[in-house]
């Protein structure tokens, strides 16, 4: 069977700026922080706040800062949402996290909230437990531009009926000289919900991602 999945949107997060098919355009010279941002961005940005992002690791701010400004909550019923697919890709993963954990390890108190985020997936968790996502959960564990292995996965748990819609990532963040902050996150969609595209499924090939994020503003 051939399915060409909908791109119904996009959310993106770099080092300059906030996007995403929601309508949202901010850099982080206008938010007045440095990417990913702090405990007060997500409320900056969006104009409400969220409880626990304060205490986010900053994979975890990323992607939720690039789900929440693709609009995904506002596209799907809350019964798709929870049938939801949720592929994420990382060549960094929470190696962040995990260094700041470490670091911790030569003081008298240990970091013990930045632990749950020393798994590579608990970035995946925070973007499902806002969105209700609960259907298939796939975290890779990526080489430097193999990225676009999520969109692979995706296409092909659409095409097999596991699922209509996958909420599909990439993400990697790394504090340090240089700094690496990069998070897209896309909402595929089976034709048949009809759901307006935003971008055209890209060809295959290389650059899927890259592709699907060149429908935003730059």
């Amino acid at each position: 069977m051939t399915v060409t999945p909908v791109v119904a949107a996009i959310g993106d997060v770099d080092r300059r700026r906030i996007a995403g098919t929601a309508g949202l355009h901010v850099t982080w010279d206008e938010l007045g922080v440095d990417a990913p941002g702090d405990g007060r961005t997500f409320r900056a940005a969006f104009g409400r706040g969220d409880e626990t992002f304060r205490r986010l690791d900053v994979a975890s701010r990323a992607l939720v800062l690039a789900s929440e400004a693709s609009g995904l909550q506002d596209l799907l019923t809350a019964a798709q949402r929870e049938a939801s697919a949720l592929i994420v890709a990382t060549t960094i993963g929470c190696l962040d996290a995990d260094r700041q954990f470490a670091a911790s390890l030569d003081t008298e108190m240990r970091d013990a909230p930045i632990f749950p985020y020393t798994l590579p997936s608990t970035c995946l968790g925070e973007v499902a437990l806002r969105h209700g996502l609960r259907g298939i959960s796939i975290c890779l564990s990526v080489a430097p531009g193999d990225a676009d292995d999520a969109l692979g996965e995706a296409l092909r748990v659409l095409v097999a009926g596991e699922a209509e819609t996958a909420v599909v990532a990439t993400v990697d963040v790394l504090r340090g000289e240089p700094p690496t902050c990069a998070a897209t996150v896309v909402l595929l969609a089976h034709p048949r919900l009809a759901l307006p595209p935003v971008a055209a499924w890209p060809a295959p090939g290389g650059g899927a991602f890259a592709a699907i994020r060149r429908a935003l503003p730059a």
